[in-house]
């Protein structure tokens, strides 16, 4: 299963622990503490905002109960339409037990205007109607409505956007990412969680002990028990698939990456430093992107101390990190830059590269 962390995402985390490094924190122990930190606080936010989500789908449900009692509340009111508050992609993802274990402490109290408002725009889309009065209605339907719901009013809401960013300051560049994967989670639920089985063979259990005394042994005692050991062990697996996507595809090899890649970029600077300055004798260094020196600093560091990484890779990913992340013209810059060194690099014959790391040498 693919990880929330693909390697060039790993890449941009190293690029803005190297960034802070040189920045004033100087020291190597603390920043990769940090580093390691905003790893992980990219799962949270993940579970955030799949949470947030499912509370627009909880602000549903709670209109209908205070509809049901206002003074003068219609029939509509009275038996409303349940297609949403139960859809079956909300219901999967909320009885999925890694993801209530890591979600039961968001509270969004403090957010219930902001997701009220959210719900009442929601109510009013004409997607929304179409869902809740489709004929044909079945649980793909249920999936894409909450697709939707979060691509038109959770991800692109600035107000969301900057709450998000106040309750973690390492969320503010992890958002677009994170939205990705959202959808991505989304889209691959399955059908599975069974409103009706499970309630009505514990309603039977509990009738028949009622009628015949907790410790009763009958036929019909031992046929209903049955029937909900039978039920709860489906009900069980439904509850344990995997929903979530880990932070990592490989979490030992991802880590060991980033953590190699940080140190050795910092301890290695020095020599990094003197072959970007041979390059760049007719710039003000000072007046070159700080962020241009970082990428590159971390490039040559991945083309000489990463062996099974091919060039033409550490190459492709660079750029597209400065196109992204730096300035317009970064990448041009760098392109040049880089493309002179490598040309050092290999008649020093530094660039050791083994087994994967010599395709495309």
């Amino acid at each position: 299963m693919e990880g929330l962390f693909n390697r060039r995402y790993l890449r941009v985390k190293v690029m803005q622990s190297v960034y802070a490094f040189d920045s004033g924190n100087h020291d190597l122990q603390e920043g990769d503490k940090s580093l390691m930190k905003s790893l992980d606080e990219v799962f949270v936010l993940y579970v955030h905002m799949l949470s947030l989500l499912l509370e627009v789908v909880e602000m549903s449900r709670r209109d209908i109960e205070l509809k049901k009692v206002k003074r003068l509340a219609s029939e509509d009111d009275l038996n409303p339409n349940l297609r949403f508050a139960q859809n079956g992609a909300a219901l999967t993802l909320e009885n999925n037990k890694k993801f209530r274990t890591n979600s039961d402490k968001i509270d969004w109290n403090m957010e219930s205007d902001n997701i009220k408002k959210i719900w009442k725009d929601v109510e009013s889309d004409k997607k929304y109607k179409a869902f809740m009065s489709n004929p044909r209605h079945n649980f793909q339907h249920d999936v894409e409505i909450m697709i939707y719901i979060f691509k038109t009013y959770i991800a692109v809401n600035e107000v969301i956007l900057d709450l998000f960013e106040d309750r973690n300051i390492y969320w503010y560049d992890d958002v677009q990412m994170v939205s990705i994967n959202v959808v991505k989670t989304l889209s691959a639920l399955r059908p599975g969680i069974d409103r009706v089985s499970k309630p009505a063979a514990e309603a039977k259990v509990a009738a028949l002990r009622k009628e015949f005394g907790d410790y009763a042994v009958t036929e019909e005692i031992i046929d209903a028990e049955d029937e909900l050991r039978k039920v709860k062990e489906v009900w069980n697996e439904v509850v344990s698939r995997r929903v979530l996507t880990p932070l990592f595809k490989d979490e030992r090899d991802d880590i060991k990456f980033v953590k190699e890649l940080y140190h050795k970029s910092i301890l290695q600077a020095e020599d990094s430093m003197n072959l970007i300055e041979k390059y760049t004798k007719n710039w003000d260094v000072e007046r070159i992107a700080k962020l241009d020196t970082v990428i590159m600093k971390i490039a040559i560091t991945e083309f000489t101390s990463f062996p099974n990484i091919p060039v033409k890779v550490t190459m492709n990913e660079y750029l597209e990190i400065s196109k992204n992340y730096s300035t317009e013209k970064s990448r041009i810059f760098i392109n040049g830059v880089i493309d002179k060194i490598l040309s050092d690099l290999k008649a020093a014959d530094r660039l050791n590269k083994s087994g994967m790391g010599l395709i495309n040498r």
